[in-house]
């Protein structure tokens, strides 16, 4: 007997809810802590000055992929059951191709060395498959498998960490990393394909209209994979800008330091961002009042979070990361000790932002993101000194503090009860 198509259920007891976020909240912890492994086993690996330009190329490419299918996988997260296979293709190949170009650009415009040109090269295999890697998530999103949702991110940080195992055993070089990582990656990105494609298919048809043409997928998608590519880049562009204007050593202590902010962030990532974010797109349709009510409160808890761990943090910066990563990070310590007190303000615009799903919200959202990167980008310009970051420590703390801000005037702004705009 064929199964009944699955339904996204509109509301949960509070006690199933705090279940799903714990199970999540937990696997993604397991992912995070396998992450910094890698990050450090990377950077004792290679050193100060390659561990920079490596860190540079794996945060190019992660933006490439990002930005080629996330869009995508919003709108089909969006309209469950209603996306064309053949239509998402499409607009993943062009956004895709207009991210490589964008990246090949960048890497002409910073005068690339030949040996970070080799290593960029080494990185296109697992740049490719990073729609597979998304797309798994995204189809135990559109589901609501909480369990998928937390085993998932785990299963890729694994993919990372034996090839490097293996390549630090035999003494390779860093090129041999991100092959290493494509190989082993590539059933699970297949895995992950196919996990959509059967999600999407298995989705009750929602009778919300969707985009039935390549343009009007590009358009819709457009927003979502250009705000998530922002998104991305408030946390990997400092590598990026220290690599580019500054020095290689500046590139890896900022690394290092954003490696454990970025552990810290996944508290409020791992609820707000993948938990909650189906239930945002369907509370944006039907329910704007809960959707504020929810994200409002989520900025609070989160705020509180922070503060707590920004308190419980900055008397160890410099013990941390010499420890982990050696006397060579030592310089970075007050950069860590700068950016853990932003940490309150990041929780609270994670839980924020991550409600702003509408067509309205996202447009205005992606606005003042780029204004809050553009901040970034020209702090750290102005500011090259090759002793110090404190360029781009300051830059950080205004594109943060506008993003809280700017997101929470755009959630309080918006029609509360009028639907969403397809």
């Amino acid at each position: 007997m064929k199964s009944p198509p699955d339904r996204p259920s509109g509301g949960e007891p509070a006690g199933s809810l705090w279940r799903q976020s714990s199970l999540v909240w937990g696997g993604t912890l397991i992912a995070a802590a396998i992450a910094f492994l890698v990050q450090v086993m990377l950077a004792r690996h290679l050193g100060t000055i390659r561990f920079g330009a490596f860190s540079n190329t794996y945060a190019i490419a992660s933006l490439i992929g990002i930005f080629g299918f996330q869009g995508v996988g919003e709108v089909m997260m969006r309209h469950p059951g209603r996306i064309d296979r053949s239509l998402s293709i499409k607009a993943f190949l062009i956004m895709f191709g207009a991210g490589t170009a964008a990246a090949t650009c960048w890497y002409l415009f910073t005068d690339l060395k030949p040996g970070n040109g080799s290593l960029a090269l080494a990185f296109i295999p697992f740049t490719l498959l990073h729609v597979g890697l998304l797309a798994g998530m995204v189809g135990a999103q559109i589901r609501g498998r909480s369990v998928w949702i937390a085993s998932w991110p785990m299963i890729l940080q694994m993919g990372r960490l034996l090839p490097l195992l293996v390549v630090i055993l035999v003494g390779s070089g860093e090129n041999s990393i991100p092959i290493g990582w494509a190989i082993c990656l590539l059933l699970p990105c297949l895995y992950g394909l196919r996990q959509l494609v059967r999600s999407n298919a298995r989705m009750a048809d929602d009778g919300i209209p969707g985009p039935k043409t390549p343009g009007g997928m590009i358009r819709a998608a457009f927003p979502f994979s250009a705000t998530r590519v922002l998104e991305y880049a408030e946390i990997q562009l400092p590598v990026i800008l220290a690599m580019a204007l500054i020095s290689p050593e500046s590139a890896a202590w900022i690394a290092a330091v954003l490696t454990l902010v970025q552990g810290l962030l996944l508290l409020p990532i791992a609820v707000f961002q993948r938990l909650l974010r189906p239930r945002f797109h369907r509370w944006a349709e039907s329910d704007r009042t809960r959707l504020v009510r929810v994200a409002m409160l989520g900025a609070g808890t989160m705020a509180i979070a922070g503060t707590i761990l920004m308190l419980a943090g900055r008397p160890f910066a410099e013990t941390v990361l010499t420890l982990i990563f050696g006397s060579g990070f030592a310089p970075a310590a007050n950069a860590l000790s700068s950016i853990l007190l932003l940490l309150p303000i990041w929780f609270a615009s994670i839980a924020v932002n991550a409600a702003l799903v509408t067509s309205r919200d996202v447009a205005l959202r992606s606005v003042f993101q780029v204004i809050g990167v553009g901040v970034l980008a020209l702090a750290a310009f102005f500011s090259r000194d090759p002793e110090s970051l404190s360029g781009i420590l300051a830059g950080i703390a205004a594109c943060q503090t506008l993003l809280l801000v700017s997101g929470v005037l755009i959630l309080l702004t918006g029609r509360r009860h009028a639907p969403a705009s397809p």
